[in-house]
């Protein structure tokens, strides 16, 4: 099946008219201290989302020349390097097999849009906000990019983003993974790695498919996260030939 394509000129207009309702409903004015778009957003049966921007928003700028909207089709996990790109630039062409031009198709951002070094900074670095208030605060923003993308699966950059969004957007308790426990040792007690769930949300018609990784900047080299990148790879299978038959994107 074929999505329609609705990536047309309006779609960077809009961007910039959600960046601007979150401006105005959060007052925050400098990009410093949040960003909301890691590529365009256009219709596309698979979007990722973490759990909130990285950096400090004391000493964090912008690189020169920065296109905010991605107007030519900009994506972070294919034009940037940081340590989670480096993750999931490979994890996605290898799941999905496709290759970098049309991994722009796949729309990523964040559950909160604030900024932090970390979830554990994030209270201290946001002037006493916490990570809850943070997530209602970005809702409404989110909710509009998530019903533009409609998607059929979402990747989840850390267990706590599907928590959050399930919190935010779910109709119910996220049930039993439909793959057994993937774990990993973690101190006293073992992490989970990966786990899957059938997600009915009251922002989609339909159920949607959630892989949710343990955040992949501190768990990727474990080897535990080869079974989650091997159940991805079948179990998205469908989705990857979605995206090979629509193709890279016009990039106007």
């Amino acid at each position: 099946m074929t999505l329609p394509d609705l990536t047309t000129s309006s779609e960077t207009e809009l961007m910039k008219e959600l960046d601007g309702q979150f401006r105005e409903r959060s007052g925050l004015t400098e990009r410093r201290h949040y960003s909301i778009f890691y590529s365009r957003i256009p219709s596309s049966p698979l979007m990722i989302l973490g759990i909130n921007p990285g950096g400090n928003p004391t000493t964090w700028t912008m690189p020169m020349g920065a296109d905010e909207f991605c107007s030519a089709w900009q994506h972070d996990y294919v034009d940037e390097r940081y340590e989670i790109q480096a993750v999931m630039q490979p994890l996605l062409r290898k799941v999905l097999g496709v290759n970098d031009a049309i991994l722009r198709r796949i729309p990523k951002t964040n559950m909160v849009f604030r900024r932090s070094q970390g979830v554990s900074k994030f209270k201290e670095q946001q002037s006493g906000m916490t990570m809850d208030a943070a997530l209602q605060e970005a809702a409404p923003t989110l909710e509009k990019i998530v019903r533009r993308v409609s998607p059929k699966a979402i990747i989840f950059e850390g267990l706590e983003a599907l928590s959050m969004f399930n919190r935010t957007f779910g109709t119910g308790d996220l049930g039993s993974s439909l793959v057994d426990p993937v774990t990993t040792p973690n101190g006293r007690h073992r992490a989970l790695i990966y786990s899957v769930h059938e997600l009915r949300t009251s922002i989609l018609p339909e159920p949607i498919l959630a892989c949710a990784l343990a955040h992949p900047s501190k768990y990727a080299r474990r080897v535990e996260f080869r079974t989650a990148e091997t159940d991805m790879t079948t179990r998205l299978a469908p989705i990857g030939a979605i995206l090979r038959e629509m193709g890279p994107p016009t990039r106007k």
